[in-house]
C-alpha cells in the first residue's frame, strides 16, 4: 500500500500517516506501508517513487486543501489515475471545500492534467 498526501503546515497528514502506520503494522505485520519520508533517504528518486505508486495493489490518498496545490501530488495523483482505477482510496480531511462531491476533484484534476501539461 502506498500513502499519497499533501503535507500541511500543522503536519496533520504525517500524524495520521505515522499513527495508521503504527497500528497497521501491529495488526497486519506483513502488510507494507510505503510513503515518501519512511521510504526515501536523502538522495533517493523521488520520481521513481512516484511511478512505482501505480504498481502498487492499494493507494491511500489523503486529501486537504495542500494536496490540490502541491505539484507533486497532482503528478502522483495523474500518473496513477488511470492504472489504478478502483485501487484509489481517498480520506479526506477538513479543508473548508467540499471535496466531498466527486465532481470537485474530478474537475482540479482535469485542470492540472490540461494546464500543467502533466
Amino acid at each position: 500500500m502506498y500513502i499519497s498526501y499533501g503535507n500541511d503546515p500543522k503536519f496533520t497528514s504525517r500524524e495520521i500517516i505515522e499513527e495508521f502506520d503504527k497500528l497497521a503494522r501491529i495488526a497486519i505485520p506483513h502488510f507494507n506501508i510505503l510513503f515518501d519520508f519512511k521510504s526515501l533517504k536523502i538522495g533517493s528518486d523521488v520520481k521513481q517513487f512516484m511511478n512505482n505508486m501505480k504498481d502498487g495493489d492499494i493507494v491511500l490518498l489523503i486529501i486537504n486543501e495542500k494536496y490540490f496545490n502541491s505539484p507533486y501530488c497532482m503528478e502522483e495523483l495523474v500518473n496513477m489515475f488511470e492504472a489504478l482505477h478502483g485501487r484509489i482510496y481517498p480520506l479526506f480531511l477538513d479543508s473548508g471545500r467540499s471535496f466531498y462531491d466527486s465532481r470537485v476533484y474530478s474537475t482540479i484534476l482535469m485542470e492540472w492534467i490540461q494546464d500543467k501539461n502533466i
